[in-house]
């Protein structure tokens, strides 16, 4: 919240002209705007992942370290 008091509320008051910078509302539709694009790119990085896998040897193949940490929550 400090980061979000001290620079982005200064810069959208003059454009929303709102104390706040921008209402409850707009805050919920870029809370919504971030999990799309984060789902976006979860879907990117799994398209790349298959892609890899298929043309890889599993061997060779190097996970990463939330993979591996994921791995020994859950063990797989």
């Amino acid at each position: 919240m400090p980061l979000h008091n001290k620079i982005f509320v200064p810069i959208a008051q003059p454009i929303t002209h709102q104390d706040k910078g921008i209402s409850v509302k707009q805050r919920m539709g870029v809370g919504m705007v971030l999990s799309i694009l984060a789902m976006v790119i979860a879907a990117l990085v799994e398209i790349r992942r298959l892609v890899q896998s298929e043309t890889v040897p599993r061997s060779i193949l190097v996970t990463t370290t939330i993979e591996n940490t994921n791995c020994g929550i859950f063990h797989c």
